[in-house]
């Protein structure tokens, strides 16, 4: 499917995700980038999580705490003014709008998007493959090529069973206005109408074009779905048996002068029977270089 006909989707108020998971092609593997160690500006931290990572454990977060390399990440959006004549309009109120008024308005909007963006988790893969740089080169991802990649099979009753949501980011220059969607609501109170439902998931699924080469996937978890899909801890999931290959950055030893990180790869990776590469530069090219294949 092309970026024009998906953007359609995503912005119809008639289309759910579950609708539009139907009709685009699901690849059959996805990444996840990973550090050792973190440049938090001041000095180099490692990653507490680097052995659960490289184990195949994943971890999900709440909408609102995207805001490490993206401030506006699943930022839902909507014209305040819109929003408060509808109000008015619901309740009848014809009178003066003073600023104790309108703040009063504009703060229980406030608490009722946080409610919607703290209503599931996001589960965040790429189908960068590791011959390409730009996973590498983020701090936040490949550690500047020094962190490593862990691919992953889409296999569905694992990965993204029954009502999981798992879509293709849309980068585009606005976010998703949901103003209509909030004054369908308003007025209407249907908290299961199509719209409400493209209002929980459809504005988490749109970022700048800035971060275009990403090429970022979201799996999307309902609070209602955390007990059954999360079995290894608050926001967990154990994918070790859908893992298909280990990637160490081209410059993983500069923070790995004993080994350490190296070993623990290795055995993962003969455990599971899965192989292991290294990523080399050949002409300014990224290649992958087995080190371990268990065939």
């Amino acid at each position: 499917m092309n970026n024009k006909r998906y953007k359609t989707l995503i912005y119809s108020e008639q289309e759910t995700c579950s609708n539009i998971m139907k009709k685009i092609d699901i690849p059959s593997s996805v990444f996840k980038y990973r550090c050792f160690f973190r440049n938090m500006g001041d000095r180099i931290e490692e990653d507490l999580y680097w052995r659960d990572s490289m184990d195949g454990i994943v971890f999900y977060s709440l909408a609102k705490n995207f805001n490490r390399n993206d401030p506006d990440d699943s930022k839902l959006e909507y014209n305040k003014n819109a929003v408060r004549d509808a109000v008015c309009r619901q309740l009848g109120y014809r009178g003066k709008r003073n600023y104790q008024f309108v703040k009063l308005i504009d703060d229980k909007m406030q608490e009722y998007i946080s409610s919607i963006r703290d209503n599931f988790r996001i589960g965040c893969f790429t189908i960068s493959s590791p011959e390409e740089r730009y996973m590498w080169d983020d701090d936040n991802f490949g550690g500047n090529h020094t962190g490593f990649c862990v691919e992953y099979s889409t296999f569905r009753e694992i990965m993204f069973p029954g009502t999981i949501i798992f879509l293709p980011v849309l980068y585009d220059t606005v976010g998703y206005d949901s103003t209509k969607v909030i004054i369908n609501l308003i007025k209407n109170g249907d908290v299961n109408s199509l719209d409400v439902i493209s209002l929980a998931y459809n504005f988490a699924l749109i970022k700048k074009k800035i971060y275009l080469q990403e090429k970022e996937w979201r799996l999307i978890v309902t609070n209602n779905r955390y007990i059954e899909y999360f079995k290894v801890g608050e926001g967990k999931i154990d994918l070790s048996n859908i893992m298909k290959a280990i990637y160490l950055g081209k410059d993983y030893n500069k923070y790995d002068s004993d080994g350490k990180r190296y070993k623990f790869a290795l055995d993962i990776c003969k455990l599971k029977n899965i192989p292991l590469y290294t990523m080399v530069d050949v002409d300014g090219k990224l290649v992958k270089k087995c080190i371990y294949n268990p065939s």
